[in-house]
């Protein structure tokens, strides 16, 4: 059985690109399926795959499979976690999608930037939450995980993804993340790539509690949702990694 895990900093495109893998015939989707926690925070090192730990969630996943060729699961939270899977499924593959931390910030407004917390907590999200506020908190946020993930995926063997490339090619995306996985193409692919787009439809309902219908394009939304003031906040704290990962 080939184990993936489709992970990212939360807003960063997970969902999207899970559910059009999910789509595939050979591929069992799991969505945010497994979810472990170490006290305080989610990040969890190869030393917390304890041997009852390694077989419980291998039997967990293997119970999951339902016979088919890989299994695929879609899990922000696995970014603070790359060590930990290693330790428990040595060859699985990990596909790593990568967003403009501008729109990531706009995006997590709803799930961290004002009086409650629903995503992912990395080590010092305590300090984030008492320091910082709406944009700005965002932003660290956004710096923080990208900081922890990159790292531990720097020597891992993974599969990196643009969200951007995504929204503008989707084919072409796909087929690359399919290549990785062993997979081939198939009609179930044409289909969901056809749901991929940039615009956003207003009147569309929203998916989550955290998706807002206040810009009209994913790709750059920044530009519509910060102020001059706000880009003069937040671009200091984001300039590194932007730069980093190609964005400036």
């Amino acid at each position: 059985m080939t184990v993936a895990f489709i992970t990212g900093c939360p807003r960063s495109g997970t969902s999207i690109l899970g559910q059009v893998i999910g789509a595939h015939p050979d591929v069992e989707y799991l969505f945010e399926t497994l979810r472990w926690k170490a006290p305080g925070s989610h990040q969890l090192a190869a030393r917390h795959a304890m041997p009852v730990t390694v077989m419980s969630l291998r039997h967990e996943l293997e119970q999951e499979r339902q016979g088919k060729q890989v299994t695929v699961e879609k899990n922000p939270r696995h970014i603070v976690q790359i060590p930990f899977l290693r330790a428990i499924w040595p060859d699985c593959k990990i596909i790593h999608i990568v967003r403009d931390g501008r729109d990531v910030a706009c995006s997590l407004m709803p799930g961290i930037g004002n009086n409650e917390w629903n995503h992912l907590l990395p080590p010092n999200w305590q300090t984030l939450w008492a320091r910082y506020r709406g944009l700005e908190r965002c932003a660290h946020y956004w710096q923080d995980v990208m900081t922890i993930g990159l790292s531990d995926l720097e020597h891992e063997p993974h599969f990196q993804v643009k969200y951007e490339g995504l929204l503008y090619e989707p084919v072409a995306s796909v087929r690359e993340v399919l290549w990785y996985l062993g997979l081939g193409w198939t009609d179930e692919m044409d289909i969901a790539c056809k749901q991929i787009a940039n615009w956003i439809d207003a009147d569309a309902p929203r998916l989550t509690p955290w998706c807002r219908n206040d810009h009209s394009k994913r790709i750059g939304r920044w530009r519509e949702n910060m102020t001059e003031a706000d880009k003069g906040l937040v671009m200091p704290i984001l300039a590194p990694m932007l730069e980093r990962l190609g964005y400036v």
